[in-house]
């Protein structure tokens, strides 16, 4: 069973795990603050408390969450990309104010990527839970890329095999689990005031995409990287040729046509694409609109 608590919460039922009290929230929101100077978290089962709070908040969200254009007076803070830098979010918070509703207040949309790369992930992330669980209806949450096991798990970002273990010690991988399953329940967009719509990594290239599509999606599952691996256009993205282009073995592709894309050459704007009719692949530089994509 389930009952309505504080803000309007939908609470879980005392037999499914405690309930953070509000007290707890407010020490655990202290000891994050002072993480970077005191080198601690909350107790792990506050910090596993929140993450399961956050996970059934979202549970049964929508893909595509609306949300209120804010108060006379009032502001939504849009935040991108911590990536585990605490500094970073006790700036933000610092410069725009701890979260509030009402006419003056602030609201903040965090617009995915918390964690990987910067060493203070697992705090920058049960920050922004403790937030959300401490003010539901001032802060939002939407899922990155780098919200997912794929990301998680390479060396380079550090968050399973360096970041979590800093943090959590023993518990890392127990807790790590509860983090992933938290990233599965994340929203994908929010869409402020049915006007500004605020989605990780930007708007759809395909023009005949709907809010509709994005909210029928099966979020609940790995980001699919290998579908979206040309500089966010999908794979067999159509383009077109806008001048003559030489393939590999020094034939000429006309202005005009028509070919798909095969691959991103690393974190440039450079790709391969295969023209039909042509042995050879080309290497382009992607420039263009949604509505009619090319090959420079």
């Amino acid at each position: 069973m389930e009952e309505a608590g504080k803000h309007g919460r939908t609470m879980p039922d005392a037999r499914a795990y405690p309930v953070l009290a509000d007290w707890e929230l407010e020490a655990a929101w202290w000891a994050t603050q002072m993480e970077l100077q005191n080198r601690r978290l909350p107790c792990i089962e506050v910090c596993r408390l929140m993450i399961l709070e956050v996970t059934r908040m979202y549970r049964q969200e929508k893909n595509v969450v609306n949300v209120s254009p804010p108060d006379v007076g009032a502001r939504i803070v849009v935040v991108g990309d911590l990536h585990g830098h605490f500094s970073d979010l006790a700036h933000i918070l610092r410069e725009n104010g701890e979260p509030q509703s009402g006419p003056g207040g602030v609201k903040y949309i965090f617009n995915g990527d918390f964690v990987d790369r910067g060493a203070w992930g697992p705090e920058v992330l049960l920050a922004i839970y403790c937030l959300k669980c401490k003010s539901p209806d001032c802060i939002f949450l939407n899922r990155g890329n780098h919200e997912d096991q794929q990301q998680n798990l390479k060396p380079d970002n550090g968050f399973v095999h360096s970041h979590c273990i800093r943090a959590f010690g023993a518990d890392a991988q127990r807790m790590y689990s509860l983090c992933k399953a938290s990233f599965k329940v994340l929203p994908l967009c929010h869409v402020i005031g049915k006007e500004i719509a605020v989605i990780h990594g930007g708007l759809p290239l395909d023009p005949q995409i709907r809010l509709a599509d994005i909210d029928a999606i099966d979020r609940r599952r790995a980001v699919p990287v290998a579908l979206c691996g040309v500089l966010g256009y999908p794979r067999f993205q159509k383009v077109v040729s806008k001048r003559i282009l030489i393939t590999g073995d020094g034939e000429e592709v006309p202005a005009g046509k028509k070919g798909k894309l095969l691959e991103r050459v690393g974190k440039t704007r450079h790709a391969v694409v295969k023209f039909p009719g042509y042995e050879e692949e080309v290497l382009v530089q992607l420039a263009g609109c949604p509505e009619h994509e090319q090959a420079a």
